[in-house]
């Protein structure tokens, strides 16, 4: 028999030396297997963190700027509310829920004992005016669909005793802001101011605030509705069809004035609706998602993460209009700086107000919608006010209380101009106490 070969008698055994080469080779791939699996674990728990953290902010955001804050837009709206106890039920920076019937200082240095007494005898002395009711103006919203036309109501208010220089008086339209309603302290001031400057007011609730009607959708619709809810306002005042004021008056003669949430929506109606003969508005912001960065930027800034605000803000914000949509609202159907250019070549007066300080919106957006503005000196008679102090721990739309005579007297000048009367007169208003 043939003897086998040495590779048939055998088999080929590794050396030493290849048993260490392919030790390590083998030792090599583990590791690489386990730095690429590490690295998986560590990408996918950034990213769960990620989403989790959008899907946070993006609650916080729905919670905050969408959905209705009802313990605040019905504040001081119930039980036996009217004109001549207003002010002392609402409450007022420094002071808190407090009916004053002990002077205690505790609205200085913003604000004197001696001031808001006067202020409350004003309302307590005055005609007491009524709770006017009326329809918000028809249009289109998100997807063109027409917009639910709702019953609105607010204070209807006559100039004051002796106040009023035309019969009857020009009218100015207020708009109150986000969370907040007719009967509270930034809309109660506002009002005694122009009824004292000779005009009557219409102080307007938006629809699922304080006494106006509830909508279907039940959320804050920034720029969808509202504009046409304040447009049903000016309407109503300027028509006075149920003679409460006089009378009709020529459109010239009924103004809107905004505050906050309340100026955002003033500039839009303005810019929509052309027969308005000028506009007032005290920190307007330009629109909804630049209100939500800052409140989203201070609030990760105190938790010490504010670096992570660049990065959820736009996912969650996106999140939280497509929310919204759901509830057939696009909370930017109408934008300011988007409407502005729409208005009419008629060089409407137009003042903006705003804060340097102001932590809710922040002075930068008075200057994007001043921008737009500016670029239609035929549309604007723009004015700007720019103001910097605090009352108490707020500046944002409190420079009608905190410089109540200086306030008084630039709207004296503004609206009498433009309503063509003489501003005779009005700079006493900034010697004046109340």
């Amino acid at each position: 028999m043939t003897a086998a070969t040495s590779s048939e008698q055998q088999p080929i055994l590794p050396s030493a030396g290849n048993e260490k080469k392919n030790s390590s080779c083998v030792n090599a791939k583990c590791c690489m297997i386990c730095a690429c699996l590490s690295c998986l674990g560590v990408l996918l728990v950034v990213v769960g963190a990620y989403y989790f953290l959008v899907n946070f902010v993006t609650g916080i955001a729905i919670d905050g700027f969408v959905k209705e804050q009802t313990e605040w837009i019905y504040e001081n709206c119930e039980g036996f509310v009217n004109m001549s106890n207003m002010a002392d039920t609402a409450w007022w920076p420094g002071c808190g829920y407090n009916n004053f019937t002990k002077p205690n200082g505790c609205g200085e240095p913003c604000y004197s004992d001696e001031w808001i007494s006067e202020l409350r005898a004003f309302d307590r002395e005055e005609k007491p005016g009524r709770i006017a009711s009326y329809k918000s103006r028809p249009g289109k919203g998100y997807e063109d669909k027409d917009l639910e036309v709702v019953t609105l109501r607010g204070w209807l208010l006559p100039a004051a005793k002796g106040k009023a220089v035309h019969h009857p008086p020009p009218r100015i339209v207020i708009q109150h802001g986000f969370t907040s309603n007719s009967n509270k302290v930034r809309q109660i001031i506002m009002a005694v101011i122009l009824r004292q400057l000779g005009f009557d007011v219409l102080v307007n609730n938006l629809r699922d605030h304080c006494y106006s009607d509830n909508s279907t959708a039940r959320v804050v619709e920034w720029g969808h509705a509202y504009p046409y809810d304040l447009l049903g306002a000016w309407d109503y005042a300027r028509r006075d069809p149920d003679g409460h004021l006089g009378g009709e008056l020529p459109a010239a003669k009924v103004g809107l004035l905004g505050i906050s949430m309340g100026a955002f929506t003033a500039v839009n109606s303005f810019s929509m609706e052309g027969d308005v003969p000028a506009a007032w508005v005290d920190s307007p912001p330009s629109a909804p998602g630049s209100v939500f960065e800052q409140g989203l930027g201070l609030e990760m800034a105190s938790m010490g993460i504010s670096f992570l605000g660049p990065i959820v803000k736009q996912p969650a914000w996106k999140n939280t209009e497509d929310y919204a949509k759901t509830k057939g609202v696009d909370l930017n159907e109408h934008l300011p700086t988007e409407m502005l250019p729409h208005g009419p070549e008629t060089k409407r007066p137009f003042m903006i107000v705003g804060n340097k300080g102001d932590q809710t919106v922040p002075i930068e957006e008075l200057y994007k919608i001043k921008g737009v503005a500016e670029e239609y000196p035929e549309k604007y008679d723009l004015s700007t006010w720019v103001n910097q102090g605090n009352c108490h721990d707020s500046s944002h739309c409190l420079d009608h209380l905190r410089l109540y005579s200086e306030y008084k007297a630039k709207l004296c000048v503004f609206w009498r101009k433009a309503f063509d009367m003489s501003t005779e007169g009005c700079q006493d208003e900034s010697a004046s106490k109340l």
